[in-house]
């Protein structure tokens, strides 16, 4: 049985441009600014799904703010993909000999940045980044992420708030002065 899922017009389109940015013009990063609750989640997984069919990827790391987060992002992949996401709560957590695709807290990444790493060398990845704001590139969580996934086939970096209220930049943003 096939799923359908109504998606709305911006939804329908960033997919299409993501497909697009990473096959077609060969782009490691693809950014979704849409507001809270816009149906950024639900974009993010098609978007997995149809690289996971396509067979561009292998494996779907999520990175998300809250363990109540991660929960959600567990409950709506496995709806769209239905696919199993094991949720890591700390660093204990086995995830390179695991055979199902893993979601996380921002916090769990520094403690996880070897393991992250061998998983991304071992299989085409995919990470998706929740709330990507927190990652700020002098912060820890930023520097814990920019590590751990250098050898991501593909990024999705999902926000509705590009600027950080401290002034500091995301990590993997580039901002420019031409508006």
């Amino acid at each position: 049985m096939t799923k359908t899922i109504d998606l709305r017009p911006w939804q329908s389109q960033a997919i299409r441009k993501c497909m697009n940015w990473f096959l077609l013009e060969n782009n490691k990063r693809f950014l979704i600014n849409a507001a809270p609750g816009a149906g950024k989640t639900i974009c993010a997984s098609i978007i997995a799904k149809e690289l996971l069919d396509k067979k561009s990827i292998e494996r779907v790391i999520v990175i998300a703010p809250r363990n109540e987060v991660v929960k959600q992002w567990a409950k709506e992949y496995n709806f769209v993909t239905d696919k199993f996401m094991m949720k890591v709560t700390g660093s204990d957590d086995d995830i390179v000999n695991n055979d199902s695709d893993v979601c996380l807290t921002w916090a769990s990444v520094s403690s996880l940045v070897n393991e992250i790493k061998i998983l991304s060398k071992k299989y085409k990845t995919l990470v998706i980044c929740d709330e990507h704001h927190h990652a700020a590139v002098s912060a820890v969580w930023g520097k814990g992420a920019d590590s751990a996934f250098e050898n991501v086939m593909y990024s999705i970096i999902l926000t509705g708030t590009p600027i950080r209220s401290d002034g500091e930049e995301p990590v993997w943003f580039a901002y420019n002065d031409e508006g």
